[in-house]
């Protein structure tokens, strides 16, 4: 096969210029670039699975180390039992003795409960000296954070507002903001301030709850990358993880889009009285606006009489 081909440019049939095409040149600089893409997409290949490596041997590190730690774990055991039974009786040693608890509220009953606790001006003072030693932040909007987190966890906290909007809790007039407050203005000396970062943190507790679950799911993802594969080759080993993270993503979607059409009704509901409730409103102002304009329309009939 000849790798020079000669041609003629022909305009209106008249000879114009001539060449020769060097295909050998062309399919060169064609491998060339194709083993360049490949090159890069190889390396991000390559990054991937070195990210992946890594995280499986740090997981076969952490085995390897509860390994090592198995006979501490009898000890572990007990002083968990012990731990989990005092935290049983949190809420009542917090009822009898008006201290913080040992671990945030996960339950918003319980932290009710805690908050009747509080009912005493003992036990009212008593959370507010803790309080003013418990947390040592420098600015007052981790301070109200860190205090906060105390009491109750962000899966509590989404269920509170300041003012009780939408059904939720109302915690302005409660007993603990009470202490919180003034233990606030004993160390930053800005009542208002302390209004503010509470608001601020009750309206994105949602926010970081949901953080907190997608964090959870990831790890739990790695961890199930690490522990359901048992491919031989790193090549089977990439395939087997990303058939399992899209499987996920796929079920994922199927639940969203469930959710979507479930909700339809009820979106489909606010947007009507919200409409109505617009069209309400304009009644008012046109009805209103009619109103004003009548004295002036009557008055300018009766000086229309008497001129005539």
């Amino acid at each position: 096969m000849e790798s020079n081909i000669e041609f003629t440019l022909n305009v209106h049939s008249t000879p114009v210029c001539t060449g020769t095409l060097d295909l050998q040149r062309i399919v060169e600089e064609l491998r060339r670039e194709f083993n360049e893409l490949k090159a890069v997409e190889m390396d991000a290949l390559r990054q991937e699975v070195a990210e992946l490596k890594s995280r499986v041997s740090a997981l076969e590190a952490a085995r390897e180390r509860e390994a090592e730690e198995g006979g501490e774990r009898g000890a572990m055991a007990a002083r968990e039992g012990l731990a989990e039974e005092e935290g049983e009786r949190t809420v009542e040693e917090a009822r009898v003795e008006g201290s913080l608890p040992d671990r945030p509220f996960t339950d918003l009953d319980d932290f009710l409960q805690f908050e009747r606790s509080l009912e005493t001006d003992a036990a009212l003072q008593n959370v507010i000296r803790t309080l003013g030693t418990a947390s040592t932040a420098p600015s007052s909007k981790e301070w109200v954070a860190n205090s906060w987190h105390l009491v109750l966890s962000d899966d509590v906290g989404r269920l509170c507002s300041w003012t009780g909007i939408r059904g939720k809790q109302c915690v302005r007039d409660l007993r603990i903001t009470l202490a919180m407050r003034r233990a606030f203005v004993r160390k930053f000396g800005h009542e208002e301030e302390f209004v503010e970062k509470t608001q601020a943190f009750f309206r994105c507790a949602q926010d970081r709850a949901k953080k907190k679950a997608q964090y959870a799911a990831r790890q739990n993802q790695i961890r199930t990358l690490g522990t359901r594969i048992t491919a031989q080759s790193t090549k089977e080993w990439v395939n087997t993880s990303w058939q399992l993270v899209l499987s996920d993503e796929e079920d994922e979607f199927e639940e969203k889009t469930k959710a979507f059409f479930r909700s339809a009704q009820d979106r489909a509901k606010k947007q009507a009285q919200y409409a109505a409730r617009q069209n309400q409103r304009l009644t008012k102002a046109t009805i209103k606006e009619s109103e004003r304009k009548k004295p002036a329309l009557k008055k300018g009939y009766c000086r229309q009489s008497l001129e005539l």
